[in-house]
């Protein structure tokens, strides 16, 4: 199974893509954040259906979280969140690493569920392991990468109201 994430922060979009050897299994599109709202898509080719949902905005402020906070709440991918997590004594500081080639800073969550490879000068991660291990590629912001966010019901799949159980 391979599970390939792309997020944009800068316009609170996230699209997840789902595969195994005989194809790809689900793709999800999320946009919005709680002070905007919030739209979600699912495409799901093995029941060649498709369903979406939007929530109203919460009023909170505009720095609100992103909708893969709502989705993914444990994620490591925000600069600021793991410092903060720092400064929390959840995660501590293991020591300076070298990896393929890449200076980065080991850390490591206080509880042992995991541990965070972030690069030494913007904290953004490279590698986070515990459960599964996620490698984390930064990409330029061209019109290429951001195609990426675009994710439509193929034709001849059928609309849910709701996802499939």
């Amino acid at each position: 199974m391979t599970w390939h994430s792309s997020v944009d922060g800068a316009t609170h979009r996230e699209r997840q893509d789902v595969s195994d050897a005989a194809g790809p299994k689900v793709s999800m599109l999320a946009r919005g954040t709680l002070a905007t709202g919030t739209y979600l898509l699912v495409v799901d080719y093995q029941h060649r259906a498709w369903w979406d949902e939007a929530t109203q905005p919460t009023g909170r402020s505009s720095g609100a979280v992103i909708v893969r906070r709502l989705m993914w709440p444990d994620a490591y991918d925000d600069p600021q969140r793991i410092r903060v997590l720092l400064d929390a004594n959840r995660l501590r500081l293991v020591g300076p690493e070298t990896m393929g080639g890449h200076e980065t800073l080991h850390l490591s969550a206080t509880d042992g569920s995991t541990d965070l490879w972030v690069d030494g000068a913007t904290y953004l991660p490279v590698r986070q392991t515990g459960a599964a291990t996620f490698d984390y590629e930064w990409l330029p912001r061209t019109p290429e990468n951001l195609a990426r966010f675009e994710l439509s019901a193929p034709d001849g799949f059928t609309h849910r109201d709701k996802p499939i159980e």
